[in-house]
């Protein structure tokens, strides 16, 4: 392995078969397409669990390695179904960048009801299987829905440098793994990662007009993210949070809401703890370095880029391990 080569681990899981065929049908051609002229240096080690009905029933798992010298695109099918930590045995550290491309609540990787991992215990394992000495990594992305909310980019926040997230809804047509940017290094890491939300919008600009809610894309600061997450468990303001239905990113989420209206409108219900949110507000304009959205959809386009959750995401029925808490109901 060169030192010069930037290495991705990118974990992608699927809940439904057709979710499994996107994978086969699309982003696995796209993948042994990749040559000498494609791949810039870097490499891709992928764990790829594939199910059906609703995650219920297990397919295959599949480990791919992308290098850029032949064999470009390595393959190697486990019939076995094993859990997500066993498979990490496939994995070779360390990792520069690390990518889930999976169903995502914010808090749990997978869905509420039928979870990969947690997202706490996924970054507590990668810090196990993935890195030397639990070094960070520069690059994480979040392929997936809600990452982009406080909750799960606090937990992030001291593993990595930058996040690329969402947060609120991915829309699914496309996964980062179709970006030929993600394949050719950068040695600025900000123009790397900024690459990729540009392409997406790019790809999905034929049907975005047409759907009910936005796709947005934000590149976070961990350092920043992690002052946000300290000040507020250290003063425990969130307490105080107006949740509203103005404040609501998507109708078909009443929990899922957008941070920024939810500390304008406390600030316009209690000025007596303005200084107080105030803070909040400053830290939270730091904390993200890019944010892109497209301009015509739907709905009324609103500048979003991070989400909080009122509570228990919906479809979890049981108390979540993360490193905040809301309400009493989550916590983090």
């Amino acid at each position: 392995m060169s030192s010069n080569h930037f290495r991705w681990f990118v974990l992608y899981t699927n809940v439904l078969l057709n979710e499994y065929n996107f994978f086969l049908n699309t982003i696995i051609p796209f993948l042994k397409k990749l040559n000498k002229n494609s791949i810039d240096n870097v490499e891709v080690d992928i764990i790829c669990v594939g199910r059906r009905k609703h995650a219920k029933e297990f397919i295959e798992n599949r480990i791919i390695k992308i290098r850029p010298k032949k064999p470009y695109y390595e393959e190697k099918i486990i019939s076995e179904e094993k859990s997500i930590e066993n498979l990490f045995v496939y994995l070779k550290k360390p990792y520069h960048g690390i990518m889930v491309s999976s169903h995502s609540n914010g808090v749990v990787i997978g869905t509420g009801k039928n979870p990969d991992v947690e997202v706490i215990d996924f970054i507590n394992l990668c810090k196990k299987y993935t890195q030397d000495d639990k070094k960070k990594v520069s690059l994480f992305i979040g392929d997936s829905c809600y990452m982009g909310s406080i909750e799960c980019l606090y937990q992030i926040s001291t593993f990595s440098d930058y996040i690329l997230a969402t947060p609120s809804y991915h829309d699914g047509k496309y996964s980062f793994l179709q970006c030929p940017d993600l394949f050719k290094k950068h040695n600025d890491y900000l123009i790397w990662l900024s690459r990729l939300p540009n392409w997406y919008l790019n790809v999905s600009e034929n049907y975005a007009h047409n759907l009910d809610y936005q796709i947005q894309w934000t590149i976070f600061s961990c350092e920043e993210i992690n002052k946000l997450g300290n000040y507020l468990m250290k003063s425990k303001i969130y307490k105080e949070f107006i949740f509203s239905r103005s404040s609501v990113i998507y109708w078909d989420d009443p929990d899922l809401h957008n941070f920024s209206l939810v500390i304008e409108n406390t600030i316009k219900k209690k000025p007596k703890i303005k200084n107080e949110l105030d803070k909040v507000l400053f830290l939270y304009l730091k904390s993200f370095v890019y944010y892109m959205t497209n301009e015509k959809c739907k709905c009324k386009v609103k500048i979003c880029p991070m989400s909080i959750h009122k509570g228990l995401p919906p479809d979890s029925k049981n108390i979540l391990n993360c490193k905040l808490e809301y309400n009493k109901k989550v916590h983090c």
